[in-house]
């Protein structure tokens, strides 16, 4: 068994250099205001962090690797992890939508074909991007997390670790507007700690990032695709979006779902620990 102190210097290395660069990234983008292409970049290169940060470590510690890569799976779990954003942001906007008037959301309409293949184009896109950060979040992290404290910590310290990796763009201003700190901040942690127990799941049933890379993916495409419809974002951000209370009720009770009968109530540690 390899020794769980060099396994705990990679950890917290690994956490030095992903939310260090994720604040330093962060101020240039506040204070300068840059254009939106240069924001796109900044973006796409922000959301490799996380594998650039895993990489050095690996580079740095003979022995440490990555438990989970981009194996092929079974489809039933690329397919989960298509459906199950889209069905916890459906269930919140449709609360959403009951407990507000309806003059607060505009009509859908159907896509035209132009509207399909660049919502396609977008999708590949998506998938490249949150591809560093599963790499870096459910790759490594998570199986060095629970290799050390077990599943249930795991889940919760890997969990409030990608919640505050997003905080210096949330206290910057640059993601989840509409409500204030106070309120974003919490919720939206309880909201990615509960989807990372999911996408954790879908690592270990698969054996591989690719669902989780899926879910990741259509999940940011969901609240881009859905917040158009609402009018009146000021009012809906506090229960529908990423920063919404039913959006974090519905996600916590589909993690307490997984956890009561996603994994068998004894699993064995990793073996490269």
């Amino acid at each position: 068994m390899q020794d769980k102190t060099m396994w705990k210097k990679a950890v917290c290395r690994y956490l030095f250099y992903t939310l260090g660069a994720s604040a330093l990234l962060t101020v240039p983008r506040v204070l300068v205001h840059p254009r939106r292409v240069v924001r796109a970049v900044m973006s796409c290169f922000a959301m490799w962090v996380p594998a650039l940060g895993a990489w050095l470590v690996t580079r740095q510690y003979p022995g440490i690797s990555f438990r989970f890569g981009l194996k092929k799976c079974r489809w039933r779990y690329f397919l989960a992890g298509v459906l199950i954003p889209l069905g916890y942001f459906g269930a919140s906007f449709g609360v959403c939508l009951a407990q507000m008037p309806a003059a607060c959301f505009t009509a859908f309409h159907l896509p035209t074909p132009a509207q399909t293949a660049g919502a396609l184009g977008l999708l590949a896109l998506e998938f490249l991007r949150t591809l560093g950060e599963e790499i870096g979040w459910r790759g490594f992290l998570y199986p060095a997390l629970e290799g050390l404290y077990g599943l249930r910590r795991s889940l919760l310290l890997g969990g409030l670790a990608w919640s505050a990796w997003h905080y210096p763009l949330i206290l910057g201003g640059l993601y989840l507007g509409g409500t204030p700190c106070w309120w974003s901040l919490p919720v939206f942690t309880v909201e990615l700690v509960s989807i990372g127990v999911v996408l954790a799941w879908l690592c270990e049933r698969s054996g591989s990032l690719l669902p989780a890379v899926a879910m990741h993916a259509v999940h940011n495409l969901a609240v881009l695709a859905l917040m158009p419809a609402v009018q009146n974002w000021s009012r809906a951000a506090y229960l529908f979006g990423e920063q919404g209370a039913v959006t974090a009720a519905v996600t916590a009770g589909i993690a307490a779902i997984f956890l009561i009968f996603g994994w068998r109530s004894a699993r064995k540690s990793p073996k490269n620990f």
